[in-house]
């Protein structure tokens, strides 16, 4: 599903560099706010499709009970935050594009790297502090990450297009 959030990107880096190259900044904001409302609204429909049949997905790739409801929480959690790649995927290509390296760069390795790395270690232990079993911090990894990551590319984009206003 990841690939449908990026592939819409890879859409809008064109429109947005042919305009960013032509100093129309306008084109470069409604780009990306058109990009944002396509993208947002094809990761919800396909994250609520996801949410409800996530036990059938898991049952694809194994036919067992206990794998199912750990599978089916870790998709539906996941699920959850689908929307918010069309911010974190979107906010990076607009910063490739505008030729933001370290800021792209930096933003690209926050969901899988920076982020996810210490909340894989971290997020176990802290629900175990709040009773819950530790499998449920593995499972919330990924949501967790993604979450932050979409936070953290906000001020990206906002210091972004403050910066081409001037």
């Amino acid at each position: 599903l990841m690939s449908i959030a990026i592939g819409l990107g890879q859409g809008f880096q064109p429109v947005c560099g042919i305009n960013y190259g032509a100093g129309n900044v306008k084109r470069v904001k409604l780009a990306y706010r058109f990009l944002l409302k396509v993208s947002t609204s094809v990761m919800t429909a396909a994250g609520l499709l996801v949410f409800i049949f996530a036990p059938q997905i898991v049952r694809v790739f194994r036919d067992d009970v206990a794998v199912i409801a750990v599978g089916a929480l870790a998709i539906r959690l996941q699920a959850c935050v689908l929307p918010f790649h069309s911010v974190i995927f979107g906010t990076n290509m607009l910063l490739q594009v505008a030729g933001e390296k370290k800021s792209a760069s930096f933003l690209s390795s926050m969901r899988q790297g920076l982020l996810f790395i210490p909340c894989i270690f971290i997020l176990p232990h802290v629900v175990r502090f709040f009773g819950a079993e530790a499998i449920l911090g593995v499972q919330m990894t990924q949501m967790v990450c993604d979450f932050l990551a979409a936070l953290f590319a906000v001020p990206f984009t906002v210091r972004f297009f403050k910066k081409l206003l001037i």
